[in-house]
């Protein structure tokens, strides 16, 4: 029996090393990622690859119905039982059980795995952050290959030479210097050749990267830093991209809540966007309102070519909740309507995460108040079909979603013939916004 496993794309460590576990306990013969779970996605690789199992980890089957026919086995922490505690490693872990491995250093990895998908962390050197760049300068299954596995493979039977790390690092990073003389990166490099005076310092962290290159032999070690290197400079040349697109975005409070729209094919407009936003070096307009990391502000950035779109709100988890549900209804509302189909009267359904019936592609993560949600209309990792009910281009779907945020967030702002937001004949009745039930039901 050929069985296959499955995850993301633009993996993390918790799904590299799901892949990577399954691998070294003998579960699975191939690897695959998908931007899409759905059935066909699945079924295509399952012909491509001649499995005659599916193992998902770090994700799930969208439609798992349509897939009966098909043995399928699931490690993932997204769509499991509330369990704050786990990752899909632990999954795996605790499903399988280590077998040969040495439990000693699989359980450390597995608090490292826990770690990173539990919790940010600002340091440039953190491992998860490290996984997130190189996915800028190789494709999956080299990233996978050629530089996780090796790191992987090495901690769990390697003996941790810290001293051998820190050459090692020191001679990667000069190195990098010296080939690229005016990297973008140079200031980031710099500054971790200074950290590298307190090595055991660095090595204790459980996310940084010093700490798992003191396990590999030096020939891989100097790969696998080099590509980290290379990696850090393609991020950072499309930081200094990013910051151009941000001068050039537009910027407005709707009524005390900062929002930012810019149609760009910026992957990573919007990392790049947090950054700016909680810096010295922030707009006067934005400066003004985001005083601290509670306050409100929405990011809308939508793609110029695939009339895509997505919806991200920061600050205080209730105060986003509250102005993505709003958002998410009108939106939904508005695209049944211009698709002449019915518009449901119960918010709850207009609010309801995940896809409604007649609105897709839109997909609205919605946390309720436990995460960050956003809305999406494809994704980085998925394009879907453009937004064109919502504008003949792209700069057409911005304006018409800013228009939509600012009747959400403006408590002052209404239009003309509204007339206690009791008439069912107003265009914006159908949206259910929060202050329009509030405004009707004080009118009563």
């Amino acid at each position: 029996m050929k069985r296959v496993g499955i995850t993301h794309r633009d993996f993390d460590v918790d799904a590299a090393s799901c892949l990577r576990l399954l691998e070294r306990l003998n579960e699975i013969d191939e690897i695959a990622f998908l931007d899409d779970n759905d059935d066909k996605a699945v079924r295509d690789v399952v012909r491509l690859t001649g499995a005659t199992q599916a193992v998902f980890v770090d994700a799930a089957p969208r439609n798992m119905a349509r897939l009966e026919s098909m043995k399928v086995q699931i490690f993932d922490n997204h769509s499991a039982p509330p369990k704050p505690e786990v990752s899909s490693f632990d999954l795996v872990l605790r499903g399988l059980g280590p077998k040969g491995l040495s439990v000693a250093q699989l359980e450390k990895w597995r608090q490292l795995v826990w770690h990173c998908d539990r919790r940010p962390h600002a340091d440039n050197m953190d491992i998860q952050k490290a996984v997130t760049r190189i996915h800028a300068v190789m494709d999956d299954i080299d990233a996978y290959r050629k530089w996780f596995v090796p790191i992987f493979d090495a901690f769990l039977v390697g003996a941790p030479d810290d001293g051998k790390a820190a050459v090692l690092f020191r001679e990667c990073a000069n190195g990098f210097l010296e080939r690229v003389p005016k990297a973008t990166a140079r200031p980031i490099v710099e500054r971790w050749l200074q950290r590298l005076s307190n090595v055991n310092e660095l090595v204790r962290d459980q996310r940084n990267i010093l700490r798992y290159v003191s396990y590999m032999e030096p020939r891989a070690a100097k790969e696998w830093l080099d590509t980290c290197f290379n990696a850090l400079e393609a991020q950072q040349v499309q930081f200094r991209q990013d910051r151009e697109e941000f001068s050039r975005a537009y910027i407005e409070v709707f009524g005390n809540t900062l929002v930012i729209s810019q149609v760009t094919a910026s992957k990573t407009f919007l990392s790049a966007a947090r950054s700016i936003v909680y810096s010295k070096e922030a707009p006067p307009q934005v400066r003004e309102r985001i005083t601290d990391r509670s306050k409100p502000w929405i990011l809308v950035r939508v793609t110029p070519e695939t009339m895509n779109f997505q919806i991200f709100g920061h600050g205080s988890t209730d105060t986003v909740q509250r102005i993505l549900d709003d958002s998410a209804k009108a939106i939904r509302a508005e695209t049944l309507a211009r698709r002449k189909k019915p518009v449901p009267s119960d918010e709850t359904v207009l609010k309801s995460g995940g896809t409604l019936p007649g609105t897709e592609p839109l997909y609205f993560h919605s946390y309720q108040g436990k995460g960050y949600s956003n809305i999406l209309w494809g994704s980085n990792k998925k394009t879907a079909d453009p937004a064109s009910e919502l504008g003949a281009n792209a700069d057409d779907v911005r304006r018409t979603l800013i228009d939509i945020v600012r009747q959400v967030l403006d408590d002052n702002y209404f239009v003309d013939w509204c007339d206690g937001c009791g008439d069912e004949g107003c265009p914006l009745f159908p949206w259910q916004l929060s202050r329009c039930i509030e405004r009707r039901n004080h009118s009563r």
